[in-house]
């Protein structure tokens, strides 16, 4: 039995790398149950030979799924090589057809492209006819603007240079009427802020003097009222600083109004 498994997986083919190992697999199982038996003696052999029998009907039934899977795959092999076939036949017949398609579709495209560079030259014809056109009437209208321009323009020009120079001398006497304006203005300024100053002191002044003479008033009331048992004397008192009052409020209402003028 153990050869019969040895020869069976020395005629399998390389494909079949599962069947080669599970008969492999079923070998080592033998070979360790036969030196099982080798070892003790036992009286199983029956059991043994039972099971190899059971094995080799294993492997004969892999063997025949292993040569049907075979056939199967050959006849599936061939079915595809069939269409294989049929499908470079199809793409090839495509391929034709296509490359009909493109060759009339590149022979429309040249036949426009032809006709659209004729349009072009004709369009580029008349362009150039119409620039000439163009040239010309610039030239015939740069003639007449230079007869112009030599023979009024000149005038002109020489109006304008005489209207500049007679603006620039206005601009001068502008310019010095307008230094002697800041230089009037400056000086009403100078003497303005010299009668404020004036006006200023003869105020200050005013202000000491009123001071001065209310001073005065207030030492003559404070006598009268401190003498009370001198009538005469007081009298005397009062009627000598009364008059030598009245000249002080003459002197500083004569000053305050010449200070003021």
């Amino acid at each position: 039995v153990i050869n019969e498994l040895y020869r069976q997986a020395n005629n399998a083919d390389y494909g079949s790398s599962g069947h080669l190992a599970e008969i492999q697999a079923q070998i080592d199982a033998l070979n360790a149950e036969l030196e099982a038996i080798w070892k003790n003696e036992s009286t199983g052999g029956l059991d043994v030979r039972q099971r190899v029998q059971e094995l080799e009907k294993q492997a004969r039934i892999l063997e025949e799924e292993y040569e049907q899977n075979t056939r199967s795959l050959e006849e599936e092999l061939w079915v595809l090589d069939d269409k294989l076939s049929l499908f470079y036949k199809d793409r090839e017949s495509d391929n034709r057809a296509t490359q009909a398609e493109f060759e009339a579709k590149s022979a429309a495209i040249q036949q426009r492209r032809f006709e659209l560079e004729e349009q072009r030259w004709a369009i580029d014809e008349e362009q150039r006819a119409v620039f000439d056109e163009i040239d010309a009437k610039q030239r015939a209208a740069a003639e007449a603007i230079s007869v112009i321009e030599d023979e009024q323009l000149s005038v002109l020009r020489n109006q304008t240079r005489v209207l500049e120079v007679e603006l620039r001398s206005l601009y001068g006497q502008q310019r010095v009427l307008e230094s002697a304006m800041r230089e009037a203005q400056a000086l009403v300024e100078e003497k303005k802020r010299e009668l404020e100053d004036r006006v200023f002191d003869a105020l200050e002044e005013a202000v000491g003097i009123a001071g001065e003479t209310a001073v005065a008033v207030e030492t003559a009331e404070a006598g009268e009222t401190g003498e009370a048992g001198e009538a005469g004397e007081t009298a005397e008192a009062a009627s000598s600083t009364s008059d030598g009052e009245v000249p002080v409020t003459g002197g500083g209402v004569d000053s305050l109004t010449d200070a003021t003028n």
